[in-house]
């Protein structure tokens, strides 16, 4: 079900907002207050195991990296809303399951339907949850860091759970991988005439020698080629949330 009902914290953190503008910027107010409360009342989709499905743009599925732009403002209001704590948890729970089912793809189904972004899309669409599978580092660092700071803001560990970890152990094993990109499995071809919106070299992308970085295939807003594009603040900052909190998940360890 979509969530329509806007919680008493938000309706008065907008009240908040509301006052301080006053009358004299009063449309601010009323812009920032219905910005703020639009993705609880259109996008949010809370399942009965406590996930949480968000839909991300105009498409009917879910991008890894948007759905934690549209929840992180909130974490503002998480530590004394637990319904809020648990809204955020429960997607950090959906992001990780989706990563153990492809690390790869950027965007998934809420059911396993088989939808996509383009039937004719070239890669491995083993999964029928798959919606788009260009592959890019911040969709996983996004999960890392939204997980990291749902803890930092409330205290809560519930999210570090057992599909957390092996979600991060997936990552660690991807990031490794495509340190050596010559050697990976992920192509992804696309009819189309954008350059940005495919790889070259039958889905490979353009030739890459070995740096100790980690390789990325398409990031939103790059238009250099993947092996320049510079993506050294949210990978660095990810692997710490994982090296600061991985030894005390549940005794296993996941330095590598």
């Amino acid at each position: 079900m979509t969530t329509t009902a806007i919680p008493k914290s938000v309706s008065d953190f907008l009240q908040r907002i509301t006052d301080l503008c006053g009358t004299e910027h009063a449309d601010w107010a009323e812009n920032f207050n219905a910005c703020f409360a639009d993705t609880l009342t259109t996008t949010v989709k809370r399942h009965d195991d406590g996930t949480t499905f968000l839909l991300t743009g105009d498409i009917p599925a879910m991008w890894l990296r948007d759905s934690t732009a549209q929840l992180r403002p909130y974490l503002a209001l998480a530590a004394k809303d637990d319904d809020i704590a648990n809204l955020i948890a429960g997607l950090v729970r959906q992001q990780f399951r989706y990563i153990t089912i492809d690390p790869y793809a950027n965007a998934f189904n809420e059911e396993p339907n088989g939808a996509s972004w383009d039937k004719d899309d070239q890669s491995d669409f083993s999964s029928p949850w798959l919606w788009e599978r260009k592959y890019e580092v911040d969709s996983l660092c996004y999960p890392i860091q939204l997980a990291w700071m749902l803890y930092a803001n409330t205290g809560n560990t519930g999210h570090f759970d057992a599909e957390f970890i092996a979600g991060v152990k997936k990552i660690l094993d991807v990031f490794e991988t495509e340190q050596h990109h010559e050697r990976s499995p992920y192509f992804f071809i696309r009819d189309t005439d954008i350059p940005t919106e495919s790889l070259s070299n039958n889905g490979k992308g353009s030739p890459v020698a070995y740096t100790g970085m980690t390789w990325s295939s398409m990031p939103r807003a790059a238009r250099l080629p993947p092996q320049r594009r510079p993506l050294p603040l949210p990978l660095s900052g990810a692997l710490e949330h994982v090296r600061r909190r991985g030894d005390g998940l549940s005794g296993t360890h996941l330095r590598r």
